[in-house]
């Protein structure tokens, strides 16, 4: 290390009065940044640029907001006078105080289209709720024959009823963060219904639904963030046994938060709903660095021949030299391995991925100018006898000791019996893997007890479904919905929809047609159908526009060239709504005229897009992540052959997560997507730490049996508290509500226990049987190849 180098170090130690105050003043101004910052609710562009989330604009744009809200009641029986008035209430305080919305419908205001003499009427079923008795009873009977009524505004068996809201386009745009229109239709409807604690009710929908994530993200973020760092300080005090050895690390990575956060908020940057585990990823990802400083500078103040502030400042700035070099590499290699996120398309992973590498880095700068202030305020008297340079164990002799001996020994004297017993286990993880699916839809992200996740499967039992997919059918030509080929078609399509074993129920214009003709027909069944010439067509559509039907701008456009189709099912696993659509798509492509154009968005079709773009950004991530860091690694090492066999230890703890996802019955999720580049890009650093101090001692002792074992009992004692810090801290997502989080947490933590395995285990055994570094035995001369970095 050069001079200049160790001067700065000692610049911190000798004016460490005047480095405190300052680092405190700008600890100050950042926090004081954190006003700024804003969660970002906008989850309807996950994929800016992506093909699917161009045709849901262009719906949009066409349709309308497509946003709703479902809210359905549980009651006795809906069809009891006292009921139907509180559901009017209900009604009433919902059109009243629900912002941005468009158009509520509840069995009171359901359209019947009635045949006058000059046309049709569109009526509310309920012009006033009726008294039990025959006019009770015709309603019932009304009721019972229209398919737009069951299984959609009441149940078939008249236990649940809904109320539909749709909601208007929200602002294109807003300098407020705090102005969130879908949050405030969220929040609305909850405080509406507690309104009405004799109504059992269920709510859902996307605003429910992200105003559920957001709210988790901001209690859990903080809750767990704090649980956190409990567990570090307890975990430090165990295995530090020092005072120094806990709030030296505790204070860097609460400083590093807060640095992190400030500048996020100084920089304008929103918070996704996926930054609830940023503050458990920058405190375990972070707290490593200090723990390395901490545990060498203990070490090297315990070589020290004498104590006193001469002796501690010498051990901070030999320590400084030493663990500079690795704890830099080991965070741009982490912030490296967080930028893969970059090659991801969907938005939120991509900004987790920049925040974290900004946290990576910022916990280094922290790290290298604090560590060595906070380490020169330590107490200086030694105690217990110093430690030889040349004795048998430069470092005390413990458990901790021999286990990792014993860990050396064993991957020295049985190499290929270590690596058979690897290769074993990652064959297994390769067939485990092979039986993983791919999961978004959201609502299984969370527990079977969650509220939200029980609501929507109520919906799933006693209505028409939680789940949407548009079909859009293009005429290509205005006026084009009115030819009657055109609406045979669109007819065909919806009773093959309707017949599929996964639908639940269909709604269009066709409906509204049919219904249209049948009420010019005295309410005769048999005109229950479609205009034979494109005249009628045109004819009935006016007629149900002038007689106050409200369909028309919800499922036909402007100019009368496309049509929709709306499909509701049951909540539809990944693979189910797959093939889902490529069921219909087959039926359009085989029975419909080329000249209609379909297209499928909402819902269903999002999430089958979203599922492309996370094995895709599953597979993209990972190799860029593993690309950039074995190429730091070769860099680093100075040699082709050791950084490629250092990459191999980080590859196993990779495949044993993966491996256990799949025998376990684990989804492949969003939040799982970046699972392996994080294990890689967090795992490396104490791979880097093992490598690079086995280079040194190689350098030093050209035996490869005695280099393993030097560098074993010198960085594998805060290898293992890194390790055990980083499964307990990412443990603690397992505490989450929601159940992605707790996939992370399992998984996180048994990846980074195979890391330890494999860097104890398998690292020494692939350096003995490959021998990177030439033959034993050979004349080196250290510090010419690496200067003062050599010396012990």
């Amino acid at each position: 290390m050069t001079e200049a180098k160790a001067g700065l170090a000692a610049l911190l130690v000798r004016y460490r009065w005047w480095a405190l105050v300052l680092l405190v003043l700008l600890t100050v101004f950042l926090a004081s940044q954190w006003s700024h910052l804003y969660t970002e609710h906008e989850d309807r562009a996950l994929m800016p640029g992506d093909r699917a989330q161009q045709t849901l604009d262009d719906f949009w744009k066409t349709f309308g907001n497509d946003d709703f809200i479902y809210i359905l009641v549980d009651t006795e029986g809906v069809l009891d006078p006292a009921v139907l008035e509180r559901l009017e209430t209900l009604a009433v305080r919902l059109r009243l105080d629900v912002p941005y919305l468009r158009r509520l419908t509840w069995l009171g205001n359901a359209e019947q289209v009635i045949g006058v003499p000059d046309g049709i009427e569109v009526r509310p079923l309920m012009e006033r709720i009726p008294e039990q008795g025959p006019r009770m009873d015709a309603l019932r009977e009304r009721i019972a024959g229209d398919p737009q009524l069951l299984d959609n505004l009441i149940s078939r068996d008249g236990r649940t009823a809904a109320l539909l809201l749709e909601l208007d386009d929200y602002p294109e745009d807003t300098s407020d963060h705090a102005a969130d229109p879908r949050g405030a239709v969220a929040e609305a409807v909850p405080r509406i219904l507690a309104d009405f604690p004799d109504l059992t009710t269920y709510a859902v929908g996307g605003p429910i639904i992200n105003a559920t994530y957001s709210k988790i993200a901001a209690q859990e973020s903080a809750s767990l963030g704090l649980f956190t760092l409990g567990l570090m300080v307890v975990l430090l005090a165990l295995t530090t046994r020092s005072l120094s050895g806990v709030l030296i690390p505790f204070t860097v990575i609460l400083v590093s938060l807060v640095w992190t956060f400030g500048i996020i908020g100084m920089l304008g940057g929103g918070l996704s709903e996926l930054a609830i585990m940023l503050p458990i990823l920058l405190i375990c990802v972070g707290i490593g660095d200090s723990m390395h400083f901490v545990a060498e500078q203990q070490r090297r103040f315990r070589l020290q021949g004498a104590g006193g502030h001469e002796a501690l400042n010498a051990s901070i700035l030999e320590t400084w030299r030493r663990v500079l070099m690795p704890i830099s590499l080991t965070s741009l290699t982490t912030a490296v391995g967080f930028l893969a996120f970059l090659t991801i398309a969907i938005v939120p992973i991509r900004e987790i991925g920049l925040q974290a590498a900004l946290g990576v880095v910022v916990a280094l700068i922290v790290s290298v100018t604090l560590t060595p202030i906070l380490a020169s305020f330590s107490r200086s008297r030694r105690t217990g006898r110093a430690v030889s340079r040349t004795d048998g164990g430069r470092d005390r002799i413990d458990g901790f000791h021999r286990l990792l001996a014993a860990a050396g020994d064993l991957a020295v004297a049985h190499p290929r019996r270590v690596l058979a017993a690897f290769l074993a286990v990652s064959a297994l993880s390769l067939a485990g893997y092979a039986q993983v699916e791919t999961e978004t839809n959201s609502v299984k992200d969370f527990a079977p007890d969650h509220p939200l996740r029980q609501a929507y499967e109520y919906v799933d039992r006693q209505m028409g479904g939680s789940m949407a997919l548009e079909v859009v059918l293009d005429s290509g030509r205005s006026d084009g919905i009115k030819d009657p080929a055109f609406l045979r078609q669109m007819e065909a399509l919806q009773t093959y929809i309707d017949d599929h074993r996964l639908t639940r129920r269909t709604d269009s214009i066709l409906d509204a047609v049919k219904r249209t003709r049948q009420a010019l027909n005295g309410s005769d069944p048999a005109f229950y159908r479609l205009p034979e010439t494109r005249r009628q067509a045109a004819e009935l559509l006016f007629l149900y526009e002038t007689g106050g039907g409200a369909l028309l701008d919800r499922f036909v456009g402007f100019d009368y060239d496309r049509a929709r189709l709306r499909v509701r099912t049951q909540g539809l696993s990944t693979a189910d709504v797959h093939r889902f659509i490529a069921d219909v798509d087959r039926f359009v492509q085989s029975e419909l005229s080329s000249d209609i154009q379909v297209t499928y968005t909402g819902t269903m079709a999002m999430i089958a897009s979203l599922a492309g773009h996370i094995v895709r950004g599953q597979q993209s991530s990972f190799l860029a992540a593993f690309s950039g860091i074995a190429l730091l690694l070769i860099l680093v090492l100075r040699s082709l052959r050791l950084g490629l066999i250092a990459m191999v230890p980080n590859l196993f703890p990779v495949l044993l997560a993966l491996g256990v996802m799949g025998l376990v019955g684990i989804h492949m999720h969003m939040m799982l997507m970046i699972l392996a580049p994080i294990v890689i890009a967090v795992s490396v650093d104490d791979t880097i730490h093992f490598f690079y101090r086995f280079r040194l001692e190689f350098l030093r002792t050209p035996y490869y049996a005695q280099a393993i074992h030097r560098t074993l009992v010198s960085v594998g004692r805060p290898l293992l508290f890194t390790t055990l810090v980083l499964s307990i801290g990412f443990s603690v997502l397992s505490a989450s509500s929601i159940d992605t989080l707790n996939d992370f947490g399992l998984l996180s933590s048994c990846a980074f226990v195979g890391a330890l395995i494999a860097d104890l285990l398998l690292g020494p055994a692939l350096l003995v049987l490959l021998k990177p570094l030439g033959e034993e035995g050979g004349r080196r001369e250290a510090s010419t190849a690496l200067g003062d970095e050599a010396r012990v």
